[in-house]
């Protein structure tokens, strides 16, 4: 609880009087948001459209009030939805024009309850807790990732009533981030519940060694999508990513065919395997750039004002993979003289977190460039929330020892995704 922690500091309490405080307040709390939600939810699949209207305000205002007192990240779950409900419930006319849109918000919620009950249901209750762990996951994937993604996310009638009946360019994009910002929430959520269900097979999933026979191979998928995708090739810019992934490839293969000669606790920085690393991270940022080449397919004899745009953005991308290639490279080499140990399934030691800055930052840009510069929801949908999976994935790492092969999968739908997003701008 937030604000018990801030009472703490100021005034320490003894931890039996914290804990029993912590523990009223969360049955408490279970009670009245049980209450809400169950009122929410039923008033979503009722036709009284003041009943739904009533709905909303109730979850506004539980929001608010419950603002300061729940966990990090249920206060930026509350924060989120109190910045899609402001600009909605501002004006009568805004609320009738995206109440479908809001029932589906509400529909979200529903999952809520199954996670209150999980708190109130004593665990001496096996089946019943089975039972209602297993509605909370079917519940949460189906109305917070499939149904909100679907008819929110990629919902272009939605966007068209948020650029019609938004005069105010602020609250338009106010509305817009937080209906994406609570979509991102819920895949980071998803993968914590999925790192949760797997945690007990564990031991039965592929080690490391097998992960990495498989992965050496993965990449070649690559390539094969993006030639399937390009022929006939009627635009020869299509050559140049292709090129770019087909380099990746390569370097992927010989890094991780040396790689799974070793276990998991081979020092990267060792001689035989260091240079290895640090080309396939070179090709991965020469991959991304030659990939932003094709979508902005620059025609030097034609001037306007997006030719301008088109090379601001590729000398961007260009800077920012040289700045980041520079420090990668240097960080690398200042850590093998300094006989570091760095392990190559190391993923949560201080030494790695510059090395995911060097390498995450070009790879972000130049998935934001193309993203926003193709034109299409769909396509932008697509890459940006490839790239959310991916980047919530690896923080998480929902699969454990099988993360890095989860994470080769990922960019086979990542190359897809760019692939069309070139067909798309280039046609």
């Amino acid at each position: 609880m937030y604000i018990l922690d801030i009472i703490d500091e100021i005034c320490p309490i003894k931890n039996d009087i914290k804990h029993a405080i912590e523990t009223n307040f969360k049955y408490i709390q279970n009670i009245y948001c049980l209450l809400v939600v169950l009122y929410a939810s039923y008033a979503v699949f009722s036709n009284n459209i003041e009943l739904q209207v009533n709905a909303i305000y109730v979850v506004k205002w539980q929001c608010i009030l419950e603002f300061i007192l729940c966990s990090p990240d249920i206060m930026l779950h509350h924060f989120i939805a109190l910045c899609i409900i402001y600009p909605v419930t501002n004006s009568l006319q805004s609320i009738n024009h995206f109440l479908p849109e809001m029932r589906i918000v509400l529909q979200t919620e529903i999952s809520t309850i199954f996670l209150t009950l999980r708190n109130m249901i004593p665990l001496k209750y096996k089946t019943i807790n089975t039972i209602n762990n297993l509605l909370f996951i079917i519940i949460f994937s189906y109305m917070r990732l499939y149904q909100y993604t679907k008819y929110i996310i990629y919902n272009d009638t939605m966007y068209e009533k948020i650029t019609n009946y938004y005069t105010s360019s602020s609250e338009a994009t106010l509305l817009t981030c937080a209906l994406y910002s609570l979509s991102y929430l819920n895949i980071y959520w998803g993968n914590i519940i999925l790192k949760t269900l797997l945690k007990q097979i564990q031991n039965i999933l592929p080690n490391f060694q097998q992960c990495e026979d498989i992965i050496k191979y993965m990449y070649f998928t690559s390539p094969l999508a993006a030639f399937i995708l390009y022929k006939p090739f009627e635009n020869p810019i299509y050559f140049v990513d292709t090129i770019g992934i087909s380099m990746l490839a390569v370097s992927s293969y010989k890094y991780h065919n040396m790689v799974a000669k070793y276990d998991d606790n081979k020092n990267v920085l060792d001689n035989n395997i260091v240079w290895y690393y640090i080309g396939d991270v070179l090709f991965i940022n020469v991959r991304c750039f030659l990939c932003v080449i094709t979508n902005t397919n620059i025609n030097i004899y034609t001037c306007s004002s997006q030719l301008y745009l088109k090379m601001a953005l590729l000398f961007i991308s260009f800077i920012i993979h040289l700045i980041s290639s520079y420090n990668f490279v240097k960080y690398i080499l200042k850590l093998k003289n300094a006989k570091a140990i760095l392990t190559v399934n190391d993923n949560s030691s201080i030494l790695i977190r510059p090395l995911n800055i060097f390498n995450g930052v070009p790879i972000l840009t130049d998935s934001l460039i193309i993203a926003f510069s193709t034109g299409s929801l769909y396509e932008c949908n697509n890459i940006i929330f490839i790239t959310v999976i991916i980047f919530t994935m690896m923080s998480i790492k929902p699969f454990y020892q099988m993360n890095h092969l989860a994470f080769h999968i990922l960019l086979l739908f990542q190359t897809i995704f760019l692939c069309q997003s070139n067909l798309f701008v280039n046609k």
